[in-house]
């Protein structure tokens, strides 16, 4: 079987392709009647203090999801399910693919993983479309000096001297006004700046 498969590439692919996707959509990795020793797990996306949380994000990922061709994951008997996933069209397979592999993405901060770095730069990425500091999910999590230190390059010359003296919470409600109170047609600091981390 192994020494047949290297003359139809376009199987290996499928097998691979029907691994991923039949994990990832069903939930449940299958043994029986799998045809690889590979497991592939659907990795979530939301943090538990729901500071990475983007409905843009979350919009564009069930968008996507609803536009999936599934009935041949219904497909009781395995090898009859197998050849109902090969019998899509390319495209189709391709976009159940495309969806399996964003679903099963590991991603963590920026420095940690260079190979996930260099994804995100070959995607171009920008996350200002996605995630915006808030109190909530960013700002309050900061020390005091640490806000001062990382915001006063960006504002006016005189912001960390006059929040010097003043309460973190009180240094906070000022970052969080600075970033909610520009357009985002403006091509500003508090539009385009992202922590370090992303």
């Amino acid at each position: 079987m192994k020494a047949a498969l290297l003359a139809d590439p376009a199987a290996a692919t499928d097998i691979l392709h029907y691994s991923l996707c039949q994990q990832i959509l069903s939930g449940a990795y299958r043994r029986l009647g799998d045809l690889m020793d590979a497991s592939f797990n659907r990795v979530s996306s939301e943090s538990s203090r729901e500071e990475t949380d983007s409905p843009t994000a979350s919009d564009a990922l069930q968008a996507a999801e609803s536009k999936l061709d599934t009935p041949w994951l219904a497909i009781k008997d395995n090898g009859e399910r197998f050849t109902a996933f090969r019998a899509l069209p390319q495209k189709m397979k391709d976009t159940l693919v495309t969806y399996c592999v964003v679903q099963s993405l590991q991603i963590g901060v920026r420095g940690v993983n260079t190979t996930q770095d260099a994804l995100v730069d070959m995607l171009s990425v920008d996350f200002t479309c996605y995630w915006q500091p808030t109190k909530d999910n960013y700002l309050s999590r900061l020390s005091k000096p640490l806000l001062l230190a990382t915001f006063a390059p960006l504002r006016h010359k005189d912001w960390a001297a006059m929040y010097g003296d003043m309460k973190k919470s009180v240094v906070v409600e000022s970052t969080q006004e600075w970033f909610t109170s520009t357009s985002k047609s403006d091509n500003d600091n508090a539009v385009t700046w992202m922590p370090p981390e992303f």
